[in-house]
């Protein structure tokens, strides 16, 4: 609780967490009141604009509803970014835990897997993984937690070493408790602050990542709506429909702007000398 109030007095963590709390409400309560179906195609009603013909936000190349596609691929990028943000957490405590725990030989060849593979570039590496796999959203979720996790590993692992040392856990040790239950009960505990932020960090980069990867066609196949793809189909309607390319983004933006403010105030709230220094 005394976290969570010091988050709340960061300005641009509330309006974050308002930002990403509205984006989610609406994914998940707006489109059942909504009369239209986010795969209904209606010719006679193409390119709509906003506020017309009864879309609020208009329709598409084929006629549908441009606000329904717009929450049905929110909500999918959000799902995404949960579940590759989980999965890249789990693996990412597991392996940097157990490098930072034990050290030696084991953390010298985990991590320098880990730096090998954070050097290529991640968009690259993305569809290199993407084009091995059938395209939609478990092969997106599995990409991207194995991407994301490196990060949080290293992480942990840091944070690991620096608690080993410390007397709390020499006298867990001194009292024959085993490295699972040192590493379970007594470290990951300390450092849980750490492993919420950057595990709120890594959904931004999930979703991002979610978006590029649809973009170029190896992601969420059509007629399914996501919001990477409908910026593809949007780029050919730019001077005439710009609308059709600026919604999507302004979603991406706003998930994405929204989960970073929330990252960084809690890393301010969970270190409140880290915002002294600043």
């Amino acid at each position: 609780m005394h976290t969570f109030r010091r988050l709340m007095k960061i300005r641009t963590a509330s309006a974050g967490l308002v930002m990403v709390a509205v984006l989610a409400v609406a994914c998940t309560l707006l489109p059942p009141l909504l009369p239209y179906d986010p795969l209904e195609i209606d010719l006679h009603h193409r390119f709509l604009p906003p506020l017309s013909g009864g879309h609020v936000l208009g329709t598409d190349e084929i006629g549908r509803d441009t606000l329904v596609r717009l929450l049905a691929g929110a909500r999918t990028s959000l799902l995404i970014g949960l579940s590759a943000m989980v999965l890249s957490t789990v693996t990412g405590c597991l392996t940097g835990g157990l490098t930072g725990f034990h050290g030696g030989w084991t953390r010298r060849v985990l991590m320098r897997i880990v730096d090998s593979v954070l050097c290529f570039p991640t968009i690259f590496l993305l569809l290199t993984l993407a084009s091995f796999g059938q395209p939609g959203a478990p092969t997106i979720v599995g990409i991207v937690s194995l991407v994301a996790w490196m990060e949080v590993s290293r992480v942990v692992d840091g944070q690991v070493r620096a608690l080993r040392g410390r007397e709390f856990v020499i006298a867990v040790e001194a009292m024959g408790a085993s490295g699972v239950h040192m590493l379970l009960r007594e470290l990951l505990p300390n450092i849980t602050g750490a492993i919420i932020v950057v595990s709120t960090l890594n959904v931004a980069r999930a979703i991002l990542m979610e978006a590029y990867v649809s973009y170029l066609g190896n992601g969420i196949q059509p007629p399914q709506p996501s919001l990477g793809a409908m910026l593809n189909d949007a780029q050919e309607y730019l001077r005439p429909d710009p609308w059709l390319a600026i919604l999507p983004g302004l979603v991406i933006a706003i998930a994405v702007i929204g989960l970073n403010f929330v990252g960084d105030g809690l890393r301010l709230a969970v270190d409140p000398r880290q915002g002294r220094r600043a």
